[in-house]
């Protein structure tokens, strides 16, 4: 007697677990997470010239001192208008 009591609490138990845990499954929600990559403007990427020196004389070297300047020029506004687009896509998303 003592023992089939047991019995019939236990599988009472297994019973009441059991659909508790079906339920408990229903209500939980699936979160799916997607990643999104947003990439900076193909203008600010592209690679910055580096004109070679072939001159022979001191005006070439001038010359070469006003190419460079200007290469250098070009990629330093290349980075800054990188930085202002971060930190455009950064306001937006906060």
């Amino acid at each position: 007697m003592l023992n089939q009591l047991k019995l019939s609490s236990k599988l009472s138990l297994v019973t009441a677990l059991s659909s508790l845990s079906l339920l408990l499954s229903a209500c939980t929600s699936k979160v799916t997470t997607k990643a999104e990559y947003i990439y900076p403007p193909q203008a600010y990427t592209t690679p910055c010239a580096k004109t070679a020196f072939t001159g022979e004389t001191y005006g070439d070297v001038v010359l070469q001192l006003v190419k460079v300047t200007a290469e250098r020029d070009k990629c330093a506004s290349q980075v800054d208008n990188l930085n202002k687009w971060i930190n455009q896509v950064k306001g937006k998303s906060q």
